[in-house]
């Protein structure tokens, strides 16, 4: 079982009906050399704030992007979905998976998943 181009598309599209959001939280310290201890701090204060506002928009805006791909295909295609619940599982520590995730009895010889 696949997943057409065109499934991800009209996926694409029924998620973009949907509204997504996130906020993010940065608590950035420096020191400051010179000659950057002869402006005022508040100039100094908001001219970072504008920098990081730009990058963290800028790469949120690229992470949602993602995450909306991302998703339609999950959505979409089982054969994917098996495929990131196996990875998941090859990556995560032990004891971050509960009792009812994949474990290594769901994995057959050939490497296929087989959910309970």
């Amino acid at each position: 079982v696949g997943c057409s181009s065109g499934d991800i598309e009209e996926s694409q599209e029924e998620v973009k009906r949907m509204r997504l959001s996130m906020s993010a939280k940065l608590d950035v310290w420096s020191e400051l050399d010179p000659p950057f201890t002869k402006f005022p701090q508040a100039l100094l204060r908001s001219t970072g704030n504008k920098i990081l506002q730009a990058v963290v928009y800028s790469m949120s805006s690229i992470f949602l992007s993602r995450l909306v791909q991302d998703y339609a295909r999950w959505s979409q295609d089982p054969n994917y979905r098996d495929e990131r619940l196996l990875n998941a599982y090859n990556k995560a520590e032990p004891g971050d998976l509960d009792a009812t995730s994949v474990g290594p009895t769901d994995v057959d010889s050939n490497g296929s998943l087989h959910l309970r």
